[in-house]
C-alpha cells in the first residue's frame, strides 16, 4: 500500500474516532511546557556550575537531574505568558487593522504599512510579557514576606517608662536631638 493510501486510511479512521486526534492535539498544546521546563532547569544548572555569582538567594541548589516543582511552575508560567502575550498582540493587531489600507488584490492581502503594524504588535507582545513576569515577581515576593513573617519569633514588648518617654519628647522639642535611653 502506498504512503498516501495509508495516510488516507489513517485519516478516515481518525475522523470516525476523534479520540486519538484530541489526545495528540492536547499533547501538542502542552508539550511546550515540558520543553520550557527542561530548558529552564538546564540553564540554572549551567549558572550554578559556571557562574555561581549570578545566582540569587531565593534559588535553591539545582543539583538534581530532574526539574523540581519551581522549574515546572516556570515552564507552565512561561507558556501561559507566551499564549497571553500572543493573544494581546493579536488583539492590538485587530484593533489597528481597520485603520490600515488593505488591498485584497491577488492571493494575499497587502498592507502598505505592515512593518508599522508588526512593530506595534511586537511591542505589545513584549510589554505584556514584561508585565506578566513583573506580576509573578511581586506575587512571589509577597508570598516570601508572608512566610518569613510567620516563621520569625515575636519579640516580647519592652517595658517603657512613661516619664522617660515624656522627658525624651521634651528634650527633642527643645532642640536636644540626642535621646538618652533609660538605664536600669
Amino acid at each position: 500500500m502506498r504512503a498516501t493510501g495509508l495516510f488516507g486510511l489513517r485519516l478516515s479512521e481518525m475522523i470516525e474516532r476523534p479520540e486519538p486526534f484530541l489526545f495528540f492535539g492536547i499533547l501538542a498544546l502542552l508539550s511546550p511546557i515540558v520543553w520550557i521546563t527542561l530548558c529552564h532547569h538546564l540553564v540554572h544548572l549551567a549558572i550554578a556550575r559556571y557562574l555561581p555569582s549570578l545566582r540569587s538567594g531565593e534559588m535553591g541548589d539545582p543539583v538534581k537531574t530532574w526539574p523540581d516543582l519551581m522549574s515546572w511552575w516556570d515552564g507552565l508560567y512561561g507558556w501561559m505568558v507566551a499564549a497571553l502575550s500572543t493573544m494581546v498582540s493579536l488583539g492590538v493587531f485587530v484593533l489597528f487593522l481597520p485603520s490600515m489600507e488593505v488591498d485584497f488584490v491577488g492571493d494575499r492581502p497587502y498592507l502598505e504599512s505592515s512593518d508599522a503594524i508588526a512593530s506595534v504588535a511586537g511591542s505589545a507582545w513584549l510589554i505584556c510579557a514584561a508585565y506578566l513576569y513583573q506580576l509573578e515577581t511581586l506575587v512571589q515576593q509577597r508570598i516570601r514576606a508572608a512566610s518569613q513573617a510567620q516563621t520569625m519569633p515575636k519579640s516580647p514588648k519592652a517595658s517603657v517608662n512613661t516619664p522617660d518617654v515624656e522627658l525624651n519628647r521634651l528634650r527633642t522639642q527643645m532642640g536636644l536631638t540626642t535621646i538618652k535611653k533609660y538605664k536600669r
